[in-house]
């Protein structure tokens, strides 16, 4: 009677331990993949930092050098750009857009203009950005 008690202990702890081997058969590819996640949000981050750092240095190598570059642009009709001598300039598509906010006063006459703007640092990419600093280098 006690070895029947004994084996069905035994079998008891022997199927418990073959069920909880068979639930994680899949936890080291899980593992694997969370850490593969993790890696891939550190790389764009570090990526999109790189990014801002560039951008940096170019307006501060443009303000340094006395070189006014679009730093930032803002909207759409009139696009509000941002040069790196700290100049506002506004930028409208069409002419009649244009001419009604100058006659309302809403944007200077003088640093207003009918056009497309150039791009900012703010939208360059880095392959852009990196050229600049080698031809713009001390």
């Amino acid at each position: 009677m006690v070895e029947v008690i004994v084996g069905g202990l035994i079998s008891g702890v022997v199927v418990l331990i073959i069920a909880g081997l068979w639930k994680r058969r899949h936890a080291p590819r899980r593992w694997v993949r969370e850490q593969d996640k993790i890696a891939t949000t550190i790389e764009q981050k570090d990526a999109r930092q790189e990014l801002t750092v560039l951008r940096e240095q170019v307006v501060e190598v443009a303000r340094a050098r006395n070189v006014v570059i679009p730093a930032s642009s803002t909207g759409i009709n009139p696009t509000i750009v941002t040069f790196s001598d700290g100049s506002v300039w506004c930028y409208f598509n069409d002419h009649a857009r244009y001419v009604h906010a100058i006659r309302a006063g809403q944007v200077p006459p003088t640093r207003s203009s009918r056009g497309t703007p150039s791009v900012p640092v703010s939208r360059w990419k880095k392959e852009t950005l990196e050229r600049w600093l080698a031809e713009n280098a001390d």
